[in-house]
């Protein structure tokens, strides 16, 4: 496949239930982005396909009904360079292997799409590069991560986006710290001239805020000592 389409960047593979491998010679190193949506055969042999050539491969996308997806994904199975990656349809799948995220140093985004029985998100944590965090229709797994309720919230908390259900969560912390400054909207908008010098961008969707006047930073005291 490489000889013959190497400028090749995207690869959708959609409904092809009877395709069971890929060519013994690899996909094309260029690619960028792979979709693999209800093809199970070719999904239930993921461990033989050539992922070492895919140096450029920055976002993946796989649905699949199979049966043995209990666990995934599998340890250093997934090309490092990825960062969009999303899990979608997996009706087996009751928890998302660990030591298979550790090395997506990488990764912003990740998607867990339709996963009725996943319960939890790995034990380790997920990659500290991640910046998006997706959630929908995964009920059992929901109800651990409800803002500021769900005994699992801590372990996502420190995602600066995170999407439930297509509802925007905030994360706790910044909210609190919203409500006590009581920005004004010279603030909000990054224009604010006040002796902390706060410039606040994309706060509702980034749930973030960064400090210009470094040397103000021990005045945030004052806002905290109620």
């Amino acid at each position: 496949m490489h000889a013959l389409l190497p400028a090749l960047v995207t690869l959708r593979l959609v409904g092809c239930p009877e395709l069971e491998s890929f060519p013994e010679e690899g996909l094309p190193s260029n690619l960028e982005r792979l979709d693999i949506l209800d093809c199970d055969k070719l999904f239930s042999r993921r461990r033989e396909w050539r992922w070492h050539s895919l140096k450029k491969l920055r976002e993946f996308r796989v649905e699949s009904h199979c049966e043995e997806s209990g666990n995934f994904p599998e340890e250093v199975w997934l090309p490092s360079t990825l960062t969009h990656f999303e899990i979608s349809s997996f009706r087996n799948l009751k928890s998302l292997n660990g030591k298979g995220f550790q090395h997506l140093t990488s990764l912003k985004r990740l998607w867990l799409n339709h996963c009725v029985k996943l319960q939890c998100l790995p034990e380790e944590g997920l990659p500290t590069s991640l910046s998006v965090l997706t959630i929908f229709k995964c009920p059992l797994l929901e109800k651990w991560y409800e803002e500021e309720k769900g005994e699992d919230w801590d372990k996502i908390a420190a995602i600066p986006s995170i999407v439930i259900n297509n509802r925007k969560i905030r994360n706790p912390s910044c909210g609190t710290l919203l409500r006590r400054l009581k920005l004004t909207d010279s603030v909000q908008r990054g224009t604010c001239s006040d002796c902390l010098s706060l410039r606040f961008w994309n706060w509702w969707w980034m749930g973030r805020f960064e400090v210009l006047s470094s040397g103000q930073v021990a005045a945030f005291g004052f806002f905290f000592s109620s």
